[in-house]
């Protein structure tokens, strides 16, 4: 899988994960949004606070409800 030359600009959580659902359904035991928030996870112990504070804000509310504290 490649980035795209430009971001989406959709601002939907269900389109969100159907976008990533298209890249990984085939993976075994995919669990949709159970996985994003696996990520976000990740990504909160990965990255310093304000870091995730600035990615959040570029963020739709609906995907940002996503990622756990």
């Amino acid at each position: 899988m490649e980035p795209r030359a430009y971001p989406l600009r959709d601002r939907k959580a269900e389109h969100f994960i159907a976008a990533i659902e298209a890249q990984v359904s085939e993976v075994q035991d995919w669990r949709g949004a159970q996985d994003i928030a696996a990520v976000f996870r990740t990504l909160n112990n990965r990255i310093s606070e304000g870091e995730i504070r600035d990615v959040k804000a570029g963020l739709p509310k609906s995907i940002c409800e996503m990622w756990p504290d």
